[in-house]
């Protein structure tokens, strides 16, 4: 038997060699870039049915809440409303050790206090505009 000495030297065998090699390593990035994919969305359902979960459950608190509430003597005691034969007690504002009854009165404040009381946003418009000596 002979051997044919330039055997892999032709030039289909070659180009086909190649040309199914570069075939191969398309398909291998396609699917390793499909499962990722498909990590990724599995990531994401997985997410979403925990979301889908959380919000059930609120859903449920408030059903039960929204069921209470269509009882008049509840819906009474949830709304705050008196029942008959209870006091209404009316909360009072503490008035910081003024016991006149007259409403306080605010101080007229300087310039700088105003200045001060203000959002920082507001400051640095009153700076840009109105310049850094006023």
């Amino acid at each position: 038997m002979e051997k044919e000495p330039g055997r892999w030297k032709r030039p289909g065998v070659l180009l086909a060699i190649f040309v199914l090699l570069v075939v191969a390593v398309y398909f291998l990035v396609i699917f390793v870039k499909q499962s990722v994919n498909l990590y990724d969305l599995t990531r994401r359902v997985r997410a979403q049915e925990a979301r889908v979960t959380q919000v059930a459950q609120e859903n449920e608190v408030l059903r039960r809440q929204l069921e209470s509430y269509q009882y008049p003597l509840l819906q009474a005691k949830g709304m705050g409303f008196k029942e008959p034969g209870e006091r209404a007690a009316i909360p009072m504002e503490e008035s910081g050790g003024k016991e006149t009854g007259q409403p306080e009165t605010e101080e007229p404040q300087t310039p700088l206090e105003e200045l001060a009381a203000l959002p920082t946003w507001q400051k640095w418009l009153w700076i840009i505009f109105m310049g850094p000596e006023h």
